[in-house]
Order: structure tokens, then sequence, then C-alpha cells
């Protein structure tokens, strides 16, 4: 399909439009943003010294953060009903990980499903809630869309199955991911890696736009900010959906709202956020979410990135809490900006 294999710039002749440095291989944010990485001696600190929160039992979770077994029936005959060709049905199978069907296809979002979001199997955060649905649940797939190469955010393994399972599968990435996803195993006319504000026609009615955020990349102990982070908008014939991916509070979100909003759906993070003197550069807090959601002019959005795996120091049960103060004293309406439960499935119309 020759649309796919063409790359669009859609800042150009737009200066106001924040672009990534890039110098001797490593990526770098503009720098009017006044990005900082963290001393490695703080980090340490934290790391050592840090208290994370202790995972209440079993009963507990179930109670408070059950996950629930989606219809996989109805997820499979979605696209099938006409009555909703002009809808956005959206599952959090958990942490940052969607299934989108929209515009008749079905998106993975950073797809995560492994027990430990570590490069050592046995090490590194544990998963306390299991994934609503398994990769062998899945439909069929025809996007996957990755933020940066974390390991919560992008799981080899899973990568590797749909590999095997559905070579038709496209995967939209930042720029420099491509020869990991070749050694995926992944068809190189598969593979869109893109610089932010470049854009892909998936296909004629689903655009793929890579788009600002505040992050950094790494994946071993020499590749940091090789490869480059970013958010997506999804934009469709019918509607418009924002995966932010992981990211801090950056100028780049009102950009993209002038340029593509207003969203129909957001997905937004809104947990890994203490200490703030560690986190506040790489990860918003819940009322940093609730400005993103505004910047975007969202219909309506979707707290991630909680939930799931304990990554620093917050109770595991606070994002949702902090959200509705945050909602509260910004003049945000309680059903524009939502948590659901694992497995939720949701359908969004105009």
């Amino acid at each position: 399909f020759l649309l796919a294999m063409s790359v669009k710039d859609e800042a150009e002749g737009k200066e106001f439009l924040s672009r990534p440095l890039f110098a001797r291989g490593v990526y770098a944010h503009p720098e009017d943003w006044g990005f900082e990485f963290k001393k490695i001696t703080d980090m340490a600190r934290w790391i050592l010294l840090g208290k994370r929160p202790v995972v209440p039992s079993e009963d507990e979770l179930d109670e408070r953060l059950p996950v629930l077994s989606p219809d996989t029936e109805s997820i499979n005959e979605f696209h099938k009903q006409q009555e909703k060709a002009e809808m956005v049905h959206s599952v959090w199978i958990g942490h940052s990980t969607f299934l989108l069907q929209m515009e008749g296809c079905n998106i993975l979002t950073d797809p995560v499903f492994y027990q430990r979001c570590s490069p050592i199997p046995f090490l590194g955060p544990k998963r306390y809630r299991k994934p609503a649905i398994s990769l062998e649940q899945l439909p069929p797939i025809d996007a996957v869309v990755v933020s940066h190469d974390h390991y919560d955010h992008l799981d080899v393994t899973a990568i590797k199955y749909l590999a095997n399972r559905s070579p038709d599968t496209s995967y939209y990435c930042g720029k420099g991911m491509r020869e990991w996803f070749k050694g995926c195993g992944i068809p190189d006319e598969k593979i869109h890696d893109l610089n932010w504000w470049e854009s892909v026609e998936h296909c004629p009615s689903l655009k793929m736009v890579c788009t600002p955020c505040q992050h950094w990349t790494k994946r071993n102990l020499t590749d940091s900010c090789r490869t480059l982070w970013g958010s997506w908008s999804i934009i469709g014939k019918h509607n418009r959906v924002f995966f932010a991916g992981d990211t801090g509070y950056c100028p780049g979100f009102k950009q993209i709202g002038e340029m593509f909003g207003p969203f129909d759906v957001g997905l937004i993070p809104i947990g890994a956020y203490c200490p703030r003197s560690i986190m506040q550069p790489q990860h918003v807090n819940p009322e940093e979410a609730v400005l993103i959601h505004q910047d975007l002019q969202c219909k309506v959005s979707i707290g991630m990135h909680w939930g799931t795996f304990v990554l620093t120091d917050e109770d595991i049960f606070e994002p949702p809490q902090k959200l509705d103060e945050a909602k509260s004293k910004l003049g945000v309406a309680d059903n524009e900006f939502i948590t659901v439960r694992h497995g939720q499935s949701n359908v969004w119309f105009q």
C-alpha cells in the first residue's frame, strides 16, 4: 500500500513547533524547555533510600483494583458492526497498554505483557495486576504504537509474539528504533520510525503522527537517548485519539492541541510521580495530567501508567484520588477525565 510508505512533515513551515535536538548520535529536548537530567548521586540516593509502597493483599487488590475479563467475542466483532464505524472502543490492558478499535483498525499501545519490566527476568518491578487480555486473546492487530524503549513500555516477548502471529502488523516508533524492531523479526517495510511532527497514513482513514513529549530513552548501559521518545496523535476520519506515552509536563502539549485538537479521547499518565524532586522532569503528576488534558482540548481522557507496577514512592491507590483533587482545582468535570478498571471496555462516540 503506497500511502503507508510516505512520510509527511506536518511541521513544515510552522516555526513555532518544537523539534528535538540531535547531535553525535544522541537526542535531546529543545533548549528552551529547560530539561535537565537529575544527578546520578541523587538518583542513587533515591533508589537506595526511597520508600516504595507495600503491595496490598490479593483480596484487597481484587476489591479496590479488580481485573475485569473483557468480552473477547464482542471485541472481535466490533468492526463488523456498521453502527460502530464512527466510534472508538478502548480497553485498558494495564499500565500504558491499551487496545484501541477505531476506523476499522485494531491498535495496540506500548505493549507490555510480561511479569517484570526489567532486562533481567527475575529482578526489577513485578506486575501486581495481570494483563486484562493475554497476547493469545488479542484480536488481529493492525498497528502497534510505541512511545519509547523503557522496559515498562516495550516488551520484547510481546513484539516477537506479534511478529510470528501477524506479519502484516505495522509498527510506529521514534527515530532510531528501526534496527531494534528488525531484530525482533519485523519486516523493514512494516516499521515506521518517525521524528516529532512526522506522519504516516496507515490507511486512507487513519493517520499516525509522532508528536512531542518530555522523557528519555535507555534500554542498556550504553544507549542513553540514542532513540527518540514521543507521544502519538492518531488522526482518524471520524475520531482523534492522543496517546501520551510517558512524559513530564512540557510546552509541546499546547502545540499539539493547536495542531490537531480537539481530541475525542486522550490517554494520559497519572502515576509514578513521587518524589517530585526526582520524577518531575520525566513523569507528570495528576494535576499536570489535567493540564495536558486541557492543552490538548480533549473531550474525555483516561488516566494510565498506574495500578500495575510499583515504580515510585506514592501509594498505589493515590493517583485516582489526586486526579479527583486536580479536576476540582482546575475546573474539569468528573466525567471529562476518568480512571477505569483493568479490562474495562469503553465506547466513545461524537
